[in-house]
């Protein structure tokens, strides 16, 4: 016979499930020497702990050391503060091609929508 509250204690469980998010200061630290504003270094912050929410299952956590660097170019673009792949290349020490990969994963995974009106500031079309 089925337990009658084994649904609750589900849901009950589920209300305590824990998010763990990576170290975020090495955003801080690459934002500096990016010479970046703090707007920009919060806001790439918020895209990761965003991310990481929506993908705590799906264990990115080895790949952080290459998503750190999208998340600040994300950000540098949504802040019209621009940095090139290439500035954010040599500080952090990783290959564009990796930040383009993970680029491409992160404004699926958050629905980001970054449309470049020719010279103007981006548009930016979060998900929430």
């Amino acid at each position: 016979m089925d337990n009658p509250h084994g649904r609750r204690e589900e849901l009950e469980n589920k209300a305590y499930e824990t998010f763990v998010c990576p170290n975020l200061s090495l955003i801080d630290i690459r934002g500096r020497e990016l010479k970046l504003n703090d707007a920009t270094i919060e806001r790439a912050k918020d895209l990761a702990i965003e991310y990481f929410k929506r993908t705590r299952r799906d264990h990115h956590y080895s790949s952080v050391k290459y998503l750190l660097p999208a998340f600040t170019y994300i950000a540098t673009i949504i802040e019209d503060e621009r940095r090139t792949q290439q500035d954010i290349e040599s500080v952090y020490k990783i290959t564009r091609v990796t930040i383009s990969k993970w680029y491409l994963d992160i404004i699926n995974v958050l629905d980001i929508k970054i449309v470049n009106n020719r010279g103007s500031a981006p548009l930016y079309f979060p998900s929430v």
